[in-house]
């Protein structure tokens, strides 16, 4: 059977632009979701999905084979939500309490901030995990993966994935104790 992100590469590979941006669309929204997941803001979640394309578009001639194109971008994005992570321990942001609390200019209502407040609890909570157990579990949970999957993302073992996955299930189940 043939892959048909295979062709779509071959085709982009072959001068074919129509092609790269059937890629872009079938990955586009999910790539931006597993960023926003992993750095819990639009704004670098939305930088991070089109450093993506731009990055991967640059290196289509060094796409291997070895994995699928899914996994090869998921790789790029993830690398690229690594270092924006690590930008981010250099340089400390704040946000103002009223970007909180208000949303259109008008006050959220007090569930809808509960309800959000809780969700951002479990975006830091995953936030916190060690790097390899945050993606993992960003990966199974949000995108479906296999545990296969994600050890080609990460490039170790499937059993090594699964007990990132367990890992962070766990810890993430301790942080969230009492909330």
């Amino acid at each position: 059977m043939v892959d048909p992100d295979l062709d779509l590469v071959d085709r982009a590979l072959s001068g074919d632009t129509e092609a790269f941006s059937e890629l872009v669309q079938k990955y586009q929204k999910p790539i931006y979701y597993t960023a926003l997941r992993m750095l819990a803001e639009h704004e670098d979640a939305a930088d991070i999905a089109q450093q993506t394309f731009i990055n991967a578009f640059r290196a289509l001639l060094t796409f291997k084979r070895q994995a699928s194109f899914k996994t090869w971008i998921y790789q790029i994005a993830i690398n690229l939500c690594r270092n924006c992570i690590k930008e981010r321990t250099r340089k400390p942001r704040f946000q103002d309490i009223e970007e909180v609390e208000m949303v259109d200019g008008k006050p959220m209502p007090f569930d809808r901030l509960n309800e959000s407040s809780h969700a951002d609890l479990v975006s830091q909570a995953i936030g916190r995990l060690p790097d390899q157990q945050r993606t993992s579990v960003i990966l199974r949970v949000y995108q479906e993966y296999s545990y296969e999957q994600i050890a080609d993302t990460l490039g170790c073992s499937k059993a090594t994935a699964r007990v990132h996955y367990h890992h962070g299930i766990r810890s993430l189940r301790k942080m969230m104790e009492g909330i």
